[in-house]
């Protein structure tokens, strides 16, 4: 038996045997350098009740032991984190990777996140130390992690927008503002050319922020029992 079969057979006992799963993820996490096939089989073996929760974990943990750790190229090919660090949907029409889909999570599960006060601070602190590293250090020619990172904004934003109540948006949408200016004083034309199906979402980030603004100024208006004129 090889390396892989050795790993998938595993993999399947674990996904069958809840208490040892629990150990075996509780295991891995708690060791400061975890490669990301690892991370991968972790959510993987986690589909159940405990997926957010695990998502979560490797967050913080990849916040903890590769950004902070590595700050002058974690932002770079040589680590791999997109899939927990930066979570979107990913359609099954698209025909992915089964790694993609595991971590894939949908608007209700984002707003579950969302309102986890672990996860939104690891989750607005590897955004912002990701674009401070492209701010300061320039293109890293790795567009599909900004690619992702895009998509995965469109959609907590979209979660932040029905939660105001709850948690503010206003971390993220800052944090879309600076993501935008990044792609315009980069001239990232290689995102629409090489990954057209994610950053689609870039245009619909720029359509919530200023959705968000109007919907900001028309509050201000009511609140100060100012009537705007109808446009005729």
């Amino acid at each position: 038996m090889n390396g892989n079969q050795a790993l998938q057979t595993k993999i399947h006992r674990l996904f069958n045997n809840p208490q040892e799963r629990q150990n075996y993820t509780n295991k891995k996490l708690s060791k400061a350098t975890l490669r990301p096939e690892f991370k991968l089989v972790l959510m993987r073996i986690n589909q159940d009740s405990k997926k957010l929760l695990t998502l979560k974990q490797i967050l913080i943990h990849t916040l903890e032991h590769t950004f902070k750790a590595h700050p002058e190229d974690f932002h770079t090919s040589k680590y791999h984190y997109d899939w927990w660090v930066f979570p979107m949907h990913v359609p099954t029409s698209w025909g992915w990777e089964q790694r993609n889909y595991d971590a894939s999570i949908d608007l209700k599960e984002a707003q579950t996140l969302y309102t986890d006060d672990e996860f939104r601070h690891a989750y607005i602190s590897c955004i912002d130390l990701y674009l401070s590293a492209l701010e300061k250090q320039g293109w890293n020619e790795y567009p599909v992690r900004f690619a992702r990172m895009m998509r995965s904004l469109d959609l907590f934003l979209n979660a932040g927008k029905e939660l105001e109540s709850e948690c503010s948006s206003e971390p993220l949408q800052n944090l879309a503002r600076r993501a935008l200016k990044c792609q315009e004083d980069m001239n990232l034309t290689v995102l629409y050319r090489d990954y057209g199906l994610l950053v689609s979402s870039v245009n619909s980030v720029k359509c919530l922020l200023d959705m968000m603004k109007e919907e900001d100024i028309n509050t201000s208006i009511k609140d100060d029992k100012i009537v705007p004129c109808r446009c005729v």
